[in-house]
């Protein structure tokens, strides 16, 4: 009888590493879920951010066409001093935004690693942009100085920022598109991740019911 119980405790000592394997392995599949999902989840806030502010970035550059057309209308002048604060504040913020889903803000520690693809599209924008920005700071420049000046004055200005508008929004558009389907993507790789782990995590349950089932099998039939 003794000899017996000496011959079965090797068994249940091996049984027991097996048991601390399988709940290390389920743990470690839990840690590391938990941590992409975490990681996920920091990227997913980024990714909110950035697509609104691409959608902010289109807008407003509707804002700034919007408001140099009413600066050069020679029947709408009763507003011009209000409508120039709205245009050099949709000038600036419109800058700002740029410079922000390209290298994000530094000062925050919010630094934007965008893919290829998207770098290429701002690289493509970037003309349109430039030229945007030139003429519209050159009327702003002129009706800060005097916001009597001539309406033919600004109207190149007006006609160079109204022509561009199309290109940059069209541009706009397949980056604003771009991000969101970047964003899809990060989703379902993570889904794709989720699904393995928690096969991974149910083939070590199978295994452990498995390992434990034969194991009572064997018990048995040696008693």
């Amino acid at each position: 009888m003794e000899s017996q119980l000496l011959s079965k405790k090797p068994k249940f000592n091996k049984l027991g590493k097996y048991y601390l394997v399988a709940l290390c392995a389920i743990a470690l599949s839990i840690i590391l879920s938990q941590i992409l999902i975490q990681k996920f989840i920091s990227e997913q806030e980024n990714d909110s951010r950035v697509i609104n502010l691409s959608g902010r970035q289109r807008m407003l550059s509707q804002k700034i066409s919007k408001c140099v057309l009413l600066l050069a209308d020679t029947s709408y002048t009763s507003k011009d001093k209000s409508t120039l604060k709205e245009l050099d504040g949709a000038l600036e913020e419109w800058k700002e935004v740029h410079h922000l889903l390209q290298w994000g803000n530094n000062s925050l520690g919010e630094e934007t690693q965008n893919s290829k693809r998207i770098t290429a599209l701002f690289s493509s924008i970037k003309q349109d942009y430039e030229i945007i920005v030139n003429a519209t700071e050159e009327i702003v420049r002129l009706l800060k100085n005097d916001i009597n000046t001539p309406k033919s004055k600004i109207l190149k200005g007006t006609e160079i920022v109204i022509s561009q508008e199309a290109s940059f929004l069209k541009k706009m558009d397949q980056i604003v598109y771009q991000f969101d389907n970047e964003a899809k993507t990060r989703v379902m790789n993570l889904k794709n991740i989720e699904a393995f782990f928690l096969a991974l995590s149910l083939g070590v349950i199978l295994f452990e019911i498995f390992l434990f089932y034969s194991i009572c099998q064997n018990h048995q039939k040696d008693i």
